[in-house]
C-alpha cells in the first residue's frame, strides 16, 4: 500500500549549505542474462518454431528525495537504460557493429521512442505532511495489497524474475486517520487524470474531437491497528469518459493477518462496467451503417490470490493459489461488417509485475499471445490496430487458475535458496480476445480438447558477495500440458536460466 505509507527519506542525506535542503539518493543497477531453450514462436506463416533465446538486459534506477522542510519533500524516479538489451542491435552489418544501441525487449530503439529507453524519468511528486493528514500530488507510483490490480513495480518483491512496468498515475491524493491519530482507520481519496484531451484544450483540431478526458476517482478505506497484526481494506476506483459512455468500476479487497509463525494474505479483484469506446473502432471505418454507435462492450472479470506463509527459521513455507477468469467466446473484437452490436470482456489480467514462476506465464503464454496479435493484425493500416494491445498478456496471469507451493532457506541475509512448483489450468477455452483460437492446434471444431497448461519447477540461489552486491541464479523447467499438444500429440519442454547481478544503494 505504497500510497498510504508515510515515507521517510533514505539514510546518508547531504545538506546543501545555506538552504536547509536535504538531498538523498537510493536505487539499484541490475543486469540479467536470460537463456531460454525451446521456447515456442511462430513464423510469418503460422508454423510453430522451437527456438533458443540468449540476451543480456539492464536497468539503472535512481530514486532521489529532496527534503524541502520537515514536512515537505519531493520524490522522483528515473530509469537509465530502461530494460535495454546489450549490444548494437540496429547495425546494418552485424559483424561491423559499433557502439551499443538502446533497444528494449519489445524491439523499440531509443531514437524511435524519443529516448525513453536511454533516460526515462518515470515519476516525480510532492509529499506534504499536514496537521490533519497527508497530501501527495504529481506523477506517482500506486500499489495496493499483493499487487494484482495496482502494482508499483518497485524493489525486488517477486520471488521469480523482475518487475518491468509499474503502475503510475498523475494523481492528487489525500490520506487521513478519521478516528484520530491513534485510531485504527486510514482513509485515502485520490483523483487521477488518465487522459487530457487535446481536441478542445491544447491544440484544437489536432485530433479526433470525439476524444475527451478520462478521469478516475479512487477511495481506499483501510483498517490498520497499531499492533500491525491485521490489515484489511478496499481499493475502489471509478473510471469514466463522457463521449464513449464509459463507466468502469474496479474493486480490490485485501486482507493480511499475521499469526506468527503463520501469515495469511488474500486479495480479490472485480472489474466491471460498460463502454462504447471499443465497438466503433472495430467495424468498417467511415461507414455510418456499420459503425454501430449504439453498440457497447460489457466488462465483468474476477481475479484473486490466497497465500499462506509459515515461518520456521531458517525455513519458510509458502503455498499460493490464484484465479483469473477467462474470456468467453463472445468476441471483444468482431469481424469487419459484423452485425453484432455488443461484445463482452470477461477476463482481466493480473498486473504484469505480479510474477508467478519463470516460464509459463512470463515467457510461453506471453509469446503465444504476441504471435496471436501479429497474426490477427498483420497490416499496419488496419483501422482496428489500436486494439491490438488487448491481446498480449505481457507475462501476466490471465484465464487460468494455479497452485504454487514454495520452500525457502535463508541461511543469512546474504545467502539463500528456494524451490518452487507451479501447476496451472485454463479456465475457459484458449481464445484470444478476438474470439479466435490462441495459436494452438489441439482443437476439435471450436472446442479445446484440454485446459491442462502443465507443470513448472523453479529453483533459485543468491549470494551477497560484497556490500550491496548480490549474485543470483534462477532456473526453470516447464513441462507443457495437453493444452499445448499439436495434432500429432507432441509437446516440447522449455528450459530457462536467469543469471542475476544486482547492486543496490
Amino acid at each position: 500500500m505504497a500510497f498510504l505509507a508515510f515515507v521517510c527519506p533514505p539514510a546518508s542525506a547531504q545538506e546543501e549549505e545555506g538552504k536547509g535542503v536535504e538531498v538523498s539518493l537510493s536505487g539499484y543497477y541490475r543486469v540479467r542474462h536470460y537463456y531460454i531453450d525451446d521456447v515456442w514462436m511462430s513464423d510469418a506463416y503460422g508454423h510453430t518454431l522451437n527456438t533458443n533465446s540468449s540476451y543480456f538486459q539492464q536497468r539503472v534506477r535512481l530514486e532521489p528525495t529532496v527534503r524541502v522542510s520537515e514536512n515537505v519533500k519531493l520524490i522522483g524516479q528515473i530509469d537509465i537504460f530502461d530494460d535495454v538489451i546489450w549490444g548494437n542491435n540496429n547495425a546494418p552489418v552485424p559483424v561491423l557493429a559499433g557502439a551499443p544501441t538502446s533497444q528494449g525487449p519489445d524491439g523499440y530503439f531509443a531514437d524511435d521512442q524519443f529516448g525513453i529507453r536511454s533516460i526515462n524519468p518515470k515519476r516525480f511528486y510532492a509529499d506534504v505532511l499536514l496537521p490533519f493528514g497527508k497530501l501527495e500530488f504529481g506523477r506517482m507510483p500506486s500499489h495496493w495489497g499483493l499487487g494484482l490490480l495496482e502494482n508499483d513495480g518497485n524493489g525486488f518483491r517477486n520471488e521469480w524474475g523482475d518487475a518491468h512496468y509499474g503502475t503510475t498515475h498523475d494523481r492528487i491524493l489525500f490520506a487521513t486517520k478519521p478516528m484520530g491519530k491513534e485510531g485504527p482507520m486510514i482513509l485515502a481519496i485520490a483523483f487521477d487524470k488518465t487522459v487530457t484531451s487535446n481536441a478542445d484544450k491544447l491544440a484544437p483540431g489536432s485530433i479526433d474531437a470525439s476524444i475527451d478526458d478520462v478521469d478516475q476517482i479512487a477511495i481506499v478505506p483501510v483498517y490498520h491497528p497499531e499492533d500491525k497484526q491485521t490489515t484489511a481494506g478496499i481499493f475502489a476506483a471509478y473510471r469514466s469518459q463522457n463521449s464513449t459512455k464509459t463507466q468502469i468500476y474496479a474493486a480490490s479487497g485485501y486482507c493480511d493477518v499475521d499469526l506468527e509463525p503463520l501469515r495469511l494474505q488474500a486479495e480479490a479483484v472485480w472489474v466491471g462496467g460498460e463502454t462504447k469506446a471499443l465497438m466503433p473502432a472495430l467495424l468498417k471505418a467511415n461507414d455510418e451503417d456499420n459503425l454501430h454507435l449504439t453498440g457497447k462492450t460489457d466488462v465483468n472479470a474476477i481475479n484473486g490470490v490466497l497465500r499462506a506463509t509459515y515461518n520456521y527459521e531458517p525455513l519458510k513455507f509458502i503455498v499460493e493459489g490464484g484465479y483469473s477468469s477467462g474470456q468467453e467466446k463472445d468476441a471483444v473484437i468482431p469481424e469487419r461488417n459484423s452485425p453484432r452490436t455488443t461484445s463482452k470482456i470477461t477476463t482481466y489480467p493480473f498486473n504484469p509485475d505480479y510474477n508467478v514462476g519463470l516460464i509459463l506465464f512470463e515467457e510461453v503464454l506471453y509469446r503465444k499471445s504476441l504471435d496471436a496479435a501479429e497474426n490477427r493484425f498483420p497490416y499496419p493500416n488496419d483501422e482496428r490496430l489500436s486494439l491490438k494491445e488487448l491481446i498480449p498478456s505481457h507475462g501476466s496471469v490471465r484465464n487460468a487458475w494455479y497452485v504454487a507451493p514454495l520452500i525457502k532457506l535463508d541461511l543469512t541475509d546474504a545467502l539463500g535458496t528456494k524451490l518452487g512448483i507451479l501447476y496451472a489450468q485454463a479456465v475457459e477455452d484458449l481464445y484470444d480476445p478476438t474470439s479466435r483460437a490462441a495459436g494452438w492446434t489441439n482443437y476439435e471444431g471450436n472446442h479445446k480438447l484440454s485446459k491442462d497448461l502443465g507443470w513448472e519447477i523453479d529453483w533459485g540461489i543468491h549470494f551477497g558477495l560484497a556490500d550491496n552486491f548480490d549474485f543470483g541464479v534462477q532456473l526453470g523447467y516447464f513441462i507443457p500440458g495437453k493444452a499445448f499438444e499439436t495434432t500429432s500429440g507432441d509437446t516440447t519442454n522449455v528450459f530457462e536460466t536467469q543469471t542475476r547481478l544486482t547492486v543496490t544503494f
